[in-house]
C-alpha cells in the first residue's frame, strides 16, 4: 500500500468504526426494548391479575360454601405473557439479523472497494514505469542519432530498436484503451475468419518486449489452415498479451522457451501458450484474470505489466463466444494458457 493511499483507506476504516457502533447501538436498543416489553407485560399481567382476583373473591362471598370459582385465568395470561414475549424476541432478532446482514454486505463492498483503489494504486505505479522504460530507450537513440553521424549498420540497428520501443508502447495503449471500451460498453465486435499460424508468426516476429534480446525464443507450431470465427483485433490483442505475458513470466523464472500451438479441437480451435516461467499455484489461478491482480506487490516485483492482459484476454475471448483457461505445476514450473474460439468455416 502506498502512503498516497493510508489517508483514504483510514477513511475507510472510520466508516468501518461508524457501521460497528451502530450495529451495537442498534443491539443494545433492541435490548433495551425486550426488557422494556418484559416488565411492561409483567405489570398489564400483575394489573389484570389482581382486578380478576378481587372478583373471584367477590364471587366466592356471594356464592354458596363450597361453590368452586375459575382462577385458571392466572395460567392463561401467563401464557398470553409468554406469547407475547415470544413474539417480540423473534421481531427483535430478525431486525439485528436484517440489520448485521446489511451492515456484513456494505462492509464487503467496501472491502471490494479497498482493494479496488489498492490494485488501481498499483495500475498507476505500472503503467508510469511500462511507459518510461521505452521512452527513455527512444530518448536515447534519438539523442544517439542526433549528436553524430552514424553508419548504416547502426542506423538501422537504432531504427528498428525505436521501431519495438513504438510498438511496445503501442501495445500499452491498445491493452489500456481495450479495458476502457469493455467498461463502457463500447465495444464493437465484427466476427470473421482468422487465421491463427500467419497471424501468430507475424506478432511474434514484431514482440515488443524483445524476447530474443533476454533469451527467450517463442516457437510458433500452428496447423496449416487452422481459423477461428473470431473478431480479428481481438484476436491480435489475446495472443499478444498471452506471448507477452509468458516471456516476461520465463525472462523473470530465468526461463529460455515459449511455445504457441494451434490446432482444431472438435468445433473450436484451441490455442495454447506454453512458457517455463514462474508458474502459479492454486491460490493465485483464482484471481489471474481479474482487474488490475498481480502476483507480486509492485515495489519489489519481478516481472513487468499493469494487471490488466490477462483480464483483457478473457473479456475478449467471451465477447468472441470463446473460453480461456490456465494452468500450472506450480510456482516456478511454468504456466499454460489456453483458449478456445468457435471455429471458422472453411473459406470458399
Amino acid at each position: 500500500m502506498t502512503d498516497a493511499g493510508r489517508p483514504r483507506f483510514a477513511g475507510l476504516r472510520s466508516t468501518q468504526v461508524v457501521f460497528v457502533a451502530l450495529l451495537l447501538i442498534c443491539i443494545i436498543q433492541t435490548g433495551w426494548w425486550l426488557l422494556d416489553q418484559a416488565h411492561y407485560t409483567a405489570r398489564n399481567r400483575d394489573e389484570r391479575i389482581a382486578i380478576l382476583d378481587r372478583e373471584a373473591d367477590r364471587l366466592e362471598r356471594e356464592q354458596p360454601a363450597g361453590t368452586p370459582v375459575d382462577r385458571s385465568y392466572r395460567e392463561r395470561l401467563d401464557e398470553e405473557r409468554a406469547k407475547h414475549m415470544t413474539r417480540y424476541g423473534w421481531e427483535g432478532a430478525f431486525f439485528v439479523v436484517v440489520l448485521a446482514a446489511g451492515m456484513w454486505i456494505i462492509a464487503q463492498a467496501l472491502k471490494q472497494w479497498r482493494q479496488l483503489m489498492a490494485r488501481q494504486q498499483d495500475l498507476l505505479a505500472a503503467v508510469t514505469h511500462e511507459f518510461k522504460n521505452p521512452l527513455a530507450s527512444l530518448k536515447l537513440s534519438a539523442e544517439t542519432l542526433g549528436i553524430r553521424p552514424q553508419d548504416d549498420a547502426k542506423r538501422q540497428l537504432l531504427s528498428q530498436r525505436m521501431l519495438q520501443e513504438v510498438d511496445r508502447l503501442e501495445t500499452m495503449v491498445e491493452n489500456l484503451l481495450g479495458v476502457a471500451r469493455l467498461e463502457a460498453g463500447h465495444v464493437q465486435v465484427r466476427r470473421d475468419r482468422v487465421v491463427l499460424g500467419p497471424l501468430a508468426d507475424d506478432l511474434v516476429r514484431h514482440d515488443p518486449f524483445l524476447a530474443a534480446d533476454h533469451g527467450v525464443a517463442i516457437h510458433v507450431d500452428a496447423a496449416e489452415g487452422v481459423a477461428a470465427h473470431a473478431d480479428p483485433r481481438s484476436v491480435k490483442l489475446v495472443i499478444t498479451n498471452l506471448v507477452d505475458n509468458a516471456v516476461k513470466s520465463s525472462v523473470a523464472q530465468g526461463g529460455s522457451t515459449v511455445r504457441v500451438t494451434a490446432a482444431r479441437d472438435g468445433d473450436r480451435v484451441r490455442l495454447d501458450v506454453d512458457d517455463d516461467g514462474l508458474g502459479f499455484d492454486a491460490e493465485q489461478r483464482r484471481h489471474l484474470f481479474a482487474r488490475f491482480w498481480r502476483a507480486d506487490d509492485e515495489l519489489r516485483r519481478r516481472t513487468r505489466g499493469t494487471g490488466l492482459g490477462l483480464y483483457l484476454v478473457e473479456r475478449l475471448v467471451k465477447l468472441d463466444g470463446g473460453r480461456v483457461d490456465a494452468s500450472s505445476a506450480g510456482l516456478g514450473r511454468g504456466a499454460r494458457f489456453s483458449v478456445w474460439w468457435p471455429v471458422a468455416k472453411e473459406a470458399a
